[in-house]
């Protein structure tokens, strides 16, 4: 099995070179902003793999890649594998796919453009915009001159945690582009193998019956490896200090519960979300160290909490690929009923951790289910790893094979979106049969666990 995973992400690696050669003006940009030198050996490559189609035949080996290596992963799912193989399997496909380019998606490179905001022009990027500087080499590779829409026009949302760590590796890259790439996928990197050895500690001390499952079900999972290492997206900074935090809760140290979830909402805001299954547990020792901690980190910002609220808000409004983006096209105003049936979802789920102690990171991983699937306006596919780094511990079961197919068909979305690009993608069908795709995989198990059942 874990040979089978080596060969799928060396493939991917390769893919994905590959695919940088489609994207015309990335490579433009390469070519006149950071290796006018070696234009001319990217114009050979680029006429080399012309024949090859690269608008179609990339797509469609990546659909191939992705469902081998989710059969593959499954079928490891089932076998019992020795935890040190695990181990070194999980370091070694991080490894490979660390050297490919982020064809999924091009938030690492908007993670370099606003980081260079803090550490080239020494200003905040809470309160100053990227396209303030849109001298910026890194600007034209986020803001291409045709795109729709500019997201750089935004302010950063992601917290002061964040932004010291890829302040630190900014600072030392300097203005090569592949040294900044490199640089932040090594954050990255560095944050799974400490996310590898907190899970294990977790699985080791607390739930050993649990660990070569476990380690599998999140470390041999393609979609985690491919948008952790491959993307360099921050999200496993906010997952291991969440991890850390339910590392402390299993250990009833309500104090550092709170200050590692503080670390991890100081990251990104979802993990807010955790809080109040934690305050049930720890009413009196809990909750105000926790604001006490998060508002610290906060203060830090220096912009008030309306301006940031209205920032974080906006970018849960946009409609992309979820349920709320299918019902503004057929009822506008249909949206306003979804986040407060996910609100009474949430609370009742408060509710159920209040009456029977029930374990918080569970609770939070069937909410933030449902607020993925049937509440949140944009969905991007890495979100999915949200829900299956919460049921980690839960071992074989119905949830642990929920937040698995969700990974598998939010992988299946990727070359979907693709061919949507070349044909007639703003077709209303497009964004329902990604949804339905999306959402199929953990809905479709859910009912056929219950139509088992009975």
């Amino acid at each position: 099995m874990g040979i089978a995973l080596v060969i799928s992400f060396v493939f991917y690696t390769l893919l994905s070179w590959a695919i940088l050669f489609r994207d015309a003006w990335t490579l433009e940009v390469l070519r006149t902003k950071f290796y006018p030198g070696q234009a001319a050996l990217i114009n050979q490559i680029e006429l080399f793999l012309q024949p090859l189609k690269l608008n179609t035949i990339p797509t469609l080996l990546f659909a191939v890649f992705a469902i081998f290596a989710f059969i593959v992963y499954f079928l490891a799912l089932r076998k019992r594998i020795a935890a040190s193989k695990i181990l070194i399997f999980s370091l070694l496909f991080q490894i490979i796919v660390f050297f490919s380019y982020p064809i999924l998606s091009t938030d690492v490179l908007s993670y370099i453009l606003s980081d260079r905001i803090a550490v080239v022009y020494h200003q905040s990027v809470w309160t100053t915009k990227p396209n303030v500087f849109n001298h910026d080499p890194y600007y034209y590779l986020v803001y291409p001159i045709y795109a729709a829409s500019d997201w750089t026009n935004q302010t950063r949302i992601y917290g002061p945690v964040n932004q010291v760590i890829y302040s630190a590796v900014t600072a030392i890259s300097g203005n090569d582009f592949l040294t900044n790439l490199a640089a932040h996928k090594l954050v990255v990197l560095v944050f799974n193998l400490l996310t590898m050895a907190l899970v294990y500690k977790i699985l080791k001390e607390h739930f050993p019956d649990k660990l070569n499952f476990s380690l599998v079900l999140l470390f041999w999972n393609p979609l985690f490896i491919l948008e952790t290492v491959g993307s360099g997206h921050n999200d496993i900074l906010m997952v291991f200090f969440m991890l850390l935090s339910y590392l402390f809760y299993l250990g009833k140290k309500p104090i550092l519960v709170a200050l590692a979830l503080a670390l991890a909402v100081n990251v990104k805001s979802t993990a807010l979300l955790l809080a109040t299954f934690y305050t049930v547990v720890f009413p009196l020792t809990f909750f105000a160290p926790f604001c006490a901690f998060a508002f610290a980190g906060f203060l830090t910002m220096g912009v008030s909490l309306s301006a940031f609220i209205r920032r974080t808000a906006f970018s849960t409004t946009l409609y992309w690929q979820s349920l709320p983006q299918q019902v503004a096209r057929v009822l506008p105003f249909g949206t306003r009923v979804l986040t407060p049936v996910f609100l009474v979802i949430y609370a009742f789920q408060c509710l159920r951790g209040w009456l029977t102690r029930r374990d918080p990171l569970v609770l939070y991983g069937q909410a933030i289910l449902f607020y993925l699937l049937f509440a949140l306006g944009a969905y991007w596919n890495w979100y999915s790893l949200w829900v299956l780094t919460a049921f980690a511990f839960l071992g074989r079961g119905l949830w642990s094979r929920i937040a698995a197919a969700f990974t598998f068909t939010s992988a299946l979305a990727y070359p979907l979106y693709w061919l949507s690009l070349r044909f007639n993608y703003q077709h209303p069908l497009w964004p329902v049969i990604i949804y339905l795709v999306i959402a199929g995989g953990p809905v479709g198990v859910f009912l056929y666990d219950k139509v088992k059942a009975r």
